[in-house]
């Protein structure tokens, strides 16, 4: 039985419905476009950073207070392209993040899950937090000091 053209429009509505409810509202094949458009800029991106002069493209005067003159500086500028990149770049990890959730793939970032993100701090944080839990139980109250 061949379906009509109306009836298979209708299928792949309700079944991108479907799709979009059971993955709470987004949709898998436009994050992906997403990211390979993301890529894409990213990589011209890429491109134009690396094309910078890095000898200078930023005048600056300064003022010397010793001879009192005051001189042109040149200064390297692609700090607003890095931040840039680095936005896209993160933009780009979200997404594909998000992609690969939906698709029903675990997360791909390290898991830290209860107390685990401790293992990461230096020994002596540990005794300043360890510290802090005795004399909390005791009732004292001490000043917290970032050290």
């Amino acid at each position: 039985m061949e379906l009509k053209s109306d009836a298979i429009t209708q299928y792949d509505k309700i079944l991108g419905d479907a799709m979009r409810l059971v993955t709470a509202g987004v949709d898998p094949d436009l994050g992906s476009e997403t990211v390979a458009d993301a890529l894409a800029a990213l990589n011209k991106q890429a491109k134009a950073l690396k094309a910078v002069e890095y000898t200078g493209n930023k005048t600056k005067k300064v003022h010397c207070p010793d001879c009192d003159t005051v001189f042109e500086v040149e200064l390297p500028a692609p700090e607003g392209l890095a931040k840039t990149m680095m936005n896209t770049a993160k933009m780009i990890d979200e997404t594909a993040r998000l992609v690969q959730f939906v698709s029903g793939k675990p997360d791909s970032r390290p898991d830290f899950v209860g107390m685990e993100w401790l293992s990461l701090l230096p020994n002596e944080k540990i005794a300043q937090i360890q510290a802090w839990v005795e004399e909390a139980k005791r009732g004292e109250c001490s000043e917290v000091s970032p050290s």
